[in-house]
């Protein structure tokens, strides 16, 4: 026998969930144990061997030429929403990074993307790009802690992009205390915009809130700058607006093969970083690096008089003919 065909069973459609497809080619969400991090002996916790996500060559440790592989799996997972109720897909925990008591030194963990033919440097992935040649994506959360006011001036909080042992390009907290304070920036060794003068966005990290940051590359896999474009937390997942720094010709990043989270211990340009990073991803397309998800909004009231008067008529002509 046939299901009555009533009003509620025509409401219940507007429940829906809407979300952006995903081909990401690299992706490290730190779901992990926070147990697998126990104290080190130091300041902080050690990350080194955690080897979950996709699109490396090994496992997270001591980058190339020395460093220390310090931090920690923290509970929960960053989030981030737009203005436009979408919430971009999450996983698992997040990634703490620092120290916490008045040390110099810096925690550096580093992670070596893929060793193919097709996936060893940005240069590579960017040349296999085929709907857009020479473009690659890159996107990461980012919120500072222990930053509340205008003073003091943290050091070094960022993601940096490095080829092997020679850092190429970073964005977030330089070492320094030449920029305004505590905003958000881009700068590169070699480049237009060197760490001592970086490019500055007009974007605080005081408050407590993760911050979602874009970045688009334009590689042209030859020795000379390449162009890179940064968002600082979208206003609309779906549909990507003006960016909030352009470099059209900033430093050659073709040769970049991995990645390091840098935290810098406290000196002469400011105090401890202490920073959690958490769903990092690079791919093809914006909708690689920013898939997400958004709950169809409750009908109107005109909207829900309307279906509830259709239903009504088709539930009533099916009680007639009967």
């Amino acid at each position: 026998m046939r299901k009555a065909f009533t009003p509620i069973r025509v409401l219940s459609l507007g429940l829906l969930v809407a979300g952006s497809a995903s081909a990401q080619l690299i992706y490290e969400g730190f779901n992990y144990d926070p147990a697998a991090t126990m104290p080190s002996g130091f300041a902080s916790n050690n990350i080194n061997g955690l080897n979950g996500g996709t699109g490396f060559q090994n496992a997270w440790g001591v980058p190339a030429g020395g460093g220390n592989p310090w931090g920690q799996i923290v509970t929960p997972t960053l989030n981030y929403s737009d203005a436009n109720g979408h919430a971009l897909v999450t996983s698992g925990n997040a990634l703490q990074i620092g120290t916490n008591g008045g040390f110099a030194t810096a925690a550096t963990p580093q992670r070596i993307f893929t060793n193919s033919s097709s996936a060893g440097t940005l240069g590579l992935l960017a040349a296999a790009n085929a709907g857009a040649p020479g473009v690659i994506w890159m996107s990461f959360l980012y919120q500072r802690e222990g930053v509340t006011t205008g003073a003091p001036f943290f050091r070094q909080a960022n993601l940096g992009l490095f080829q092997t042992t020679s850092e190429k390009l970073d964005v977030g907290g330089p070492n320094t205390s030449a920029t305004v304070n505590n905003n958000l920036s881009l700068w590169s060794s070699g480049g237009v915009h060197s760490g001592s003068a970086p490019l500055q966005s007009l974007t605080p990290v005081f408050s407590s809130s993760a911050q979602f940051i874009v970045l688009e590359l334009t590689v042209d896999n030859t020795t000379a700058a390449d162009s890179v474009s940064v968002w600082f937390n979208p206003t609309d997942l779906s549909a990507l607006g003006t960016a909030d720094l352009i470099s059209t010709g900033e430093v050659d990043v073709s040769g970049v093969n991995n990645v390091r989270f840098q935290a810098g211990g406290s000196n002469a340009n400011g105090t401890n970083a202490l920073f959690l990073a958490d769903e990092l991803r690079i791919g093809y397309t914006f909708g690689d690096v920013a898939p997400f998800l958004t709950t169809v909004p409750e009908p109107t009231a005109i909207a829900f008089a309307t279906i509830g008067g259709i239903s009504l008529y088709v539930w009533r002509r099916r009680r007639s003919r009967r």
